[in-house]
């Protein structure tokens, strides 16, 4: 697990200043890529989940160090884009890494309206899925619950209203 975000982490970081079609970021994509189909191949597992809790990084539920002590890659991919989770399904190609790579290099003016579901499915990558973190804040009795959309690490972002109050909508109360 730590090997794959080793690898991972440096090919974000380098698809921040070169290509995703550079040879520097294709060797760290297909070391990363090598890694995971190893693990595909040799588990049972459908897809690996890299999981954001509050400053704590795990993978597939095991931890595997804290946020800061990641690579530059990792943690822009996590604050940056205010992902709560990446996923990576059986299947995954070099081309779905190499195009998740593209994120990196877009030019997202407000990252709030950002929706990477819609992102992910124009660039028609189909093994990898990102959900992005907000954070709900409980008021006192409020018929309301009031979503913050934040940086992964701790919120901080905006109010926003939500009458979707379904037990599958990702959101935690503040402690949880």
């Amino acid at each position: 697990s730590k090997e794959i975000l080793m690898f991972l982490g440096r090919a974000f970081a380098q698809a921040q200043v070169y290509t995703p079609g550079h040879p520097v970021v294709r060797r760290s994509l297909g070391e990363a890529l090598e890694l995971l189909t190893e693990i595909f191949n040799n588990d049972m597992h459908e897809e690996i989940i890299f999981y954001l809790d509050h400053e704590r990084l795990l993978v597939n539920g095991r931890f595997v160090g804290n946020l800061k002590e990641q690579g530059s890659g990792i943690r822009s991919l996590f604050v940056s884009f205010n992902f709560h989770s990446v996923t990576f399904l059986k299947g995954i190609e070099l081309e779905d890494l190499s195009g998740f790579c593209e994120l990196f290099r877009e030019n997202i003016k407000d990252k709030k309206q950002f929706k990477v579901d819609d992102w992910l499915h124009e660039q028609k990558i189909v093994h990898i899925r990102a959900n992005e973190a907000f954070y709900v804040k409980m008021e006192k009795n409020a018929d309301d619950i009031v979503k913050e959309t934040g940086g992964a690490a701790g919120g901080g972002g905006d109010n926003l209203v939500s009458d979707d109050q379904g037990p599958d909508d990702g959101a935690r109360a503040p402690g949880d």
